[in-house]
């Protein structure tokens, strides 16, 4: 039976980047997913920040294909005041709009041409044995691996099997369609829209496919409304100005909605002897932080460093606490201003 360095769970992108970056630094890597090859996601935005940081390290990121867009701004209405900012402003540059289906397998195909194995199989339990640990999946296999990277998103399968706690902020539910292609080009197709409400707040952009996105930042409650009533959704949507006037919205008028779990949320432990959570898997944000591809990559490089033994797991979950700290007190900043409109 073959043993791993290192196995890590989950092929998004940040289970992808510390499979590649272990596997280029010599250690037998096996990334393990039941299905890596996903359809249209909700979460396209990189910032010019995480593009760096995949070039420094040389990961595919924005400028390894032109079907990965840069982002001239932002167009938001939040508490009343309207905004509009420009990308070429920014000492970073601008953000980057990614065909996410691409950048994700691109990370993949990195991974594999370092020398990563890929198994396609979902996992069903990971258990602790004397020399590490046996990852058991639905194929009646057990591969065995001396250390674990933990990239299963929320579900965060070995954090939350070793007891790991989650901190939550208030549930919140993004509700999401995809629409049509735009047949001609539009004056907002390269920014993003912002637009609170009543009841949520709402995001637009054109994708890469030239096809519009469109999601609602809701409660749980308003959630199972729209879920019941779709209509309602399409009604909201007609009434977010910012979105109305740059977003061809008829075009999402028969899409289907999707439901995503958009709670900002964190485990209380992100590493321990023999194992490291990365990605959603150690912190997810709300999406209005736009932060979570950064963490993705921010996460999937330093999870390689602890795997490696270059970074303590106490040192890395000191840093988890303080990006977790730091990312509640900018949300609340950003709800009081919104109540206060």
């Amino acid at each position: 039976m073959t043993q791993y360095d290192v196995a890590v769970l989950g092929a998004g992108p940040a289970g992808a980047i510390a499979a590649a970056l272990l596997a280029r630094a010599g250690h037998s890597v096996v990334f393990v997913d039941p299905d890596p090859r996903q359809g249209d996601r909700i979460g396209e935005t990189l910032p010019a920040f995480a593009a760096d940081l995949l070039e420094r390290h040389a990961l595919p990121g924005p400028l390894s294909s032109d079907a990965h867009l840069p982002i001239r701004g932002v167009v938001s209405d939040w508490g009343g005041m309207r905004t509009q900012d420009d990308a070429l402003m920014r000492p970073g540059g601008p953000d980057w709009r990614l065909d996410r289906g691409l950048f994700d397998a691109s990370l993949r195909a990195a991974a594999t041409d370092a020398g990563a194995s890929s198994v396609i199989a979902k996992v069903n339990a990971v258990t602790r044995k004397p020399d590490g640990w046996c990852i058991a999946t639905d194929a009646g296999v057990c591969l065995r691996a001396r250390r674990v990277v933990d990239a299963t998103g929320r579900r965060g399968i070995l954090s939350r099997s070793l007891g790991g706690a989650r901190r939550q902020q208030s549930r919140q539910v993004a509700i999401w369609a995809v629409g049509d292609p735009v047949g001609t080009k539009i004056a907002a197709t390269s920014r993003t829209l912002i637009q609170d409400g009543v009841d949520g707040w709402w995001y637009g952009a054109i994708l890469p496919s030239r096809r519009p996105v469109a999601a609602f930042h809701t409660t749980t409650g308003q959630a199972t409304q729209m879920r019941r009533d779709p209509a309602e959704w399409h009604r909201s949507l007609a009434k977010a100005a910012v979105l109305a006037e740059h977003l061809p919205t008829a075009l999402l008028s028969g899409a289907e909605l999707k439901f995503t779990d958009a709670t900002g949320e964190a485990c209380t432990k992100a590493a321990g002897d023999g194992w490291v959570a990365c990605g959603d898997a150690a912190i997810a944000f709300d999406p209005l932080a736009s932060q979570g591809l950064l963490n993705a990559v921010r996460t999937g490089i330093a999870a390689a460093d602890v795997a490696a033994g270059r970074v303590t797991p106490a040192q890395y979950c000191a840093e988890m606490d303080r990006v977790w700290d730091h990312y509640v007190r900018h949300h609340a900043s950003l709800m009081a201003r919104r109540a206060l409109a």
